[in-house]
């Protein structure tokens, strides 16, 4: 067998990672998939862990994090900012394709990557919010290490999907490309929310 091919699945509750793909070079394609509601102790790859995959395929997917309880650490707020440790997909050396998918309401985390390529067409990141006190938009969409290689074809909502918003995806020794290399930064751009003009007295 040439393929795996998982369609039209909703899966809830699991303790450790639903989908793990490990050493494989055969196709790997989830098509309609929804998963969430999942108890995970895991940090990395609640739901999906794939490492030194070569074919991975994700297509109109909803990744649900909401219902995941946060692993709490003693940490201080610019720690928390400026690193993170989980996820709900967990992407070690492989080859991944997300089209049309959307990974949200997952505090600890969207997407890990260390090495590998991961490609991302009509994406869409909502609401991955570590809720850090005095930080309310702070997201935690993707972070990136390892020499791996970053490529955002295209978002179809929420962050980012404005020009020069910020995509909330971190660089720890990647390549960017797309939309991730166009921007200002890839993680945060400031917001210009009013402006005020002052007449001076003459």
């Amino acid at each position: 067998m040439d393929r795996l091919k998982v369609e039209n699945i909703t899966v809830e509750g699991n303790e450790e990672s639903l989908i793990c793909c490990l050493s494989m070079k055969k196709t790997i394609q989830l098509t309609n998939c929804t998963i969430g509601g999942v108890s995970s102790n895991k940090a990395k790859g609640k739901f999906m862990k794939v490492e030194n995959c070569t074919d991975v395929k994700m297509d109109s997917c909803i990744f649900d994090g909401s219902s995941n309880e946060r692993n709490e650490k003693n940490l201080n707020a610019e720690e928390e900012m400026c690193k993170w440790e989980g996820s709900l997909v967990d992407v070690v050396k492989s080859s991944v394709m997300m089209k049309d998918s959307t990974i949200w309401n997952s505090p600890e985390g969207g997407i890990t990557m260390s090495g590998g390529i991961v490609f991302i067409e009509a994406g869409n990141f909502s609401n991955n919010n570590p809720s850090i006190e005095g930080y309310p938009s702070l997201r935690r969409n993707i972070i990136c290490s390892d020499s791996g290689t970053l490529n955002v074809k295209s978002l179809k909502g929420e962050d980012g999907l404005k020009d020069n918003s910020s995509l909330w995806m971190l660089n720890e020794g990647c390549s960017f490309e797309g939309i991730a290399s166009e921007r200002d930064s890839s993680f945060f751009i400031p917001a210009l929310e009013s402006v005020e003009a002052k007449e001076e007295a003459d």
